[in-house]
């Protein structure tokens, strides 16, 4: 059995949240605790979201995702 470290189940709660729906991400804190993570998902746009307007590099982060 492998030995976590407090870090490693951090990145891996941080892996799980960039899975996530930008519009769920933007009500939590992860904007303003995790920015530089946020701004790797909308930085490279490439899908749009027809719900909320928002703009991310992968289709899976976004609600009705429209490639641009």
């Amino acid at each position: 059995m492998e030995n976590l470290t407090m870090g490693d189940d951090k990145k891996g709660k941080k892996d799980k949240e960039l899975d996530k729906k930008l519009c769920k991400l933007a009500k939590s804190d992860f904007l303003t605790d995790s920015l530089k993570e946020y701004i790797g998902l909308v930085s490279k746009g490439k899908y749009l979201c027809r719900k909320c307007g928002r703009v991310a590099g992968r289709k899976k982060n976004l609600c009705k995702a429209e490639a641009l």
